[in-house]
């Protein structure tokens, strides 16, 4: 959470410089992700509630702005129609996952799972555009490339977390122990990834 933290306020450089549109974007959306992580810990350790009905709700507002994000960088219209397709039906994929299937006080794995692979999907896409595309960059000054690079490595790793640790909890504690420090030294590889994304200059201004 300090990482995430200290990565929020770096990204505040990108109003105050007047960066692409983009970048605004995803800063406010580290906002919301921080105060997610800083409310859903409190919650845990102060009031000693459960905090996954909260988790669960940061998926849908996660996995509809990264696909947002996407659209707004990407070139083929096919994906952008593609994009706009799942911001209409995954809303309603998690709504009824939510509430009706999997409810609000367990992981919603369906809705999580779905939303990972379409951003991997997106992300794959990003880069073929950038390989083949006309205009080549210089990667290590893009944004992009670096915000790609962290969700990917993330969401990579998550799959397989994801779909073992609730066998871990159930049949060995230690190793869900295990699992669950992977994805904190994960979180501080996202973080340290996004931060380098705004601390570096784009070759060129997006809007």
């Amino acid at each position: 959470m300090i990482f995430g933290s200290l990565c929020w306020l770096i990204s505040l450089t990108s109003i105050v410089f007047n960066r692409a549109r983009y970048l605004k974007l995803f800063s406010l959306f580290l906002l919301v992700t921080i105060s997610v992580e800083w409310i859903a810990w409190y919650m845990a350790r102060k009031l000693h509630i459960n905090n996954l009905w909260l988790y669960n709700a940061y998926t849908l507002i996660e996995f509809c702005f990264l696909p947002y994000f996407y659209f707004l960088i990407t070139k083929s219209d096919k994906v952008k129609l593609t994009i706009k397709y799942f911001l209409i039906l995954y809303p309603l994929f998690f709504i009824l996952n939510y509430f009706f299937i999997q409810t609000p006080y367990v992981f919603n794995t369906y809705a999580y799972l779905a939303g990972i692979m379409f951003v991997l999907f997106l992300i794959g896409n990003w880069y073929k555009e950038v390989l083949f595309g006309e205009n080549k960059i210089i990667l290590s000054r893009e944004p992009v490339f670096y915000i790609s690079c962290a969700f990917f490595l993330f969401f990579i790793i998550e799959i397989p977390y994801t779909l073992l640790l609730p066998y871990f909890v159930t049949h060995d504690l230690k190793v869900a122990m295990g699992l669950i420090w992977v994805i904190k030294i994960l979180n501080i590889i996202l973080y340290i990834l996004l931060t380098i994304a705004y601390l570096c200059r784009p070759q060129t201004p997006r809007q």
